[in-house]
């Protein structure tokens, strides 16, 4: 690839970053006019943060996998409309038939319908941009999933899945394998754990420049040998280059399914400006990497000297 076309993929990248940030902003007013007074019904559980309003705080993720379907309830509020070519009828149902009126994302939910909005959660790796919107059929004991994805459109609408939503999201939540997504990276978090660094208020890390975090001018940690005991790096003779993956590991639900779970070991910060860095610090060994987005992926610097929050302090000129 040339150098053009990889500028190209690196601005495209960077427009699609910007626009997750945008869409939140934006998109979140559209739906919540519509909304009926449960959405501050105490009785449905609180999945967010204490800090869920600091951009970069983990976000709880509604896993698809512990959700049952309604195998005996295919069309719960007589939809008529088919799934283009779709022989025989495919019933497809949009969020607007969950209101008696609608007009350009604002509209009046239907008496028989009840609704809730987590702005901070969202489902599977969907509905980043607006949150998680819950659509409860009380008579028909079904719920409904939505929201917007980061590419300006609404996600397939999900479901129906089985049960009160109030008490399945609650057993969901009260899961100690329960998972938040921390960054907008392919890297997650206990829900329940205390993880030193995770908190975008700790007042232990610096602010750092609009542009980023400038790596020329940290300092290259020597004699740093497979600090995460990977295997493809113990037989490797070659200095071993890192990916975001390589900070979190395998870890087994309740369930026997595997997610892939930050290492216990390391610190992690996100810093959610233009860049969207994270930096990860292993205190064991006194270094840290940062990762940022180059022009395809997630890449990942270091390993370098230091404990992050004085080498940033003191890099941004902070005393």
């Amino acid at each position: 690839m040339d150098e053009k076309a990889k500028g190209n993929r690196q601005k495209m990248g960077q427009r699609v970053i910007a626009v997750i940030a945008f869409l939140s902003f934006i998109l979140l007013p559209l739906l919540v006019e519509g909304q009926d007074k449960t959405s501050s019904d105490n009785t449905w559980p609180s999945l967010e943060s204490a800090e869920k309003d600091s951009p970069g705080a983990p976000r709880f993720i509604i896993e698809s996998k512990k959700l049952e379907i309604a195998r005996n309830v295919s069309n719960p509020l007589s939809v008529t409309r088919c799934f283009p070519s779709s022989q025989p009828c495919k019933i497809w149902m949009r969020v607007e038939d969950f209101y008696s009126e609608w007009n350009g994302g604002k509209g009046t939910l239907r008496p028989d319908v009840m609704m809730h909005h987590y702005a901070h959660v969202i489902f599977d790796g969907h509905f980043r941009a607006t949150g998680t919107y819950v659509y409860f059929l009380p008579k028909h004991e079904v719920f409904y999933l939505s929201g917007f994805c980061a590419m300006d459109h609404r996600d397939d609408l999900a479901g129906p899945f089985a049960g009160d939503p109030r008490l399945v999201l609650k057993k969901l939540a009260e899961d100690p394998f329960a998972l938040a997504e921390f960054g907008i990276g392919n890297l997650f978090v206990p829900f329940h754990a205390d993880v030193e660094g995770l908190t975008p208020s700790d007042k232990a890390w610096p602010a750092i420049p609009s542009s980023g975090i400038d790596v020329s001018k940290l300092v290259a940690a020597e004699d740093v040998f497979n600090p995460l005991s990977l295997d493809r790096c113990a037989t490797s003779t070659e200095k071993c280059v890192l990916n975001l993956e390589d900070f979190s590991s395998m870890q087994r639900s309740g369930s026997g399914a595997y997610n892939r779970v930050l290492r216990p070991g390391v610190i992690p910060h996100y810093y959610p400006g233009v860049a969207h860095e994270y930096v990860f610090y292993l205190p064991r060994q006194n270094i840290f990497y940062v990762a940022r987005y180059g022009s395809e992926r997630i890449a990942v610097s270091g390993p370098f000297a230091g404990d992050p929050r004085l080498v940033l302090k003191k890099q941004s000129g902070q005393p």
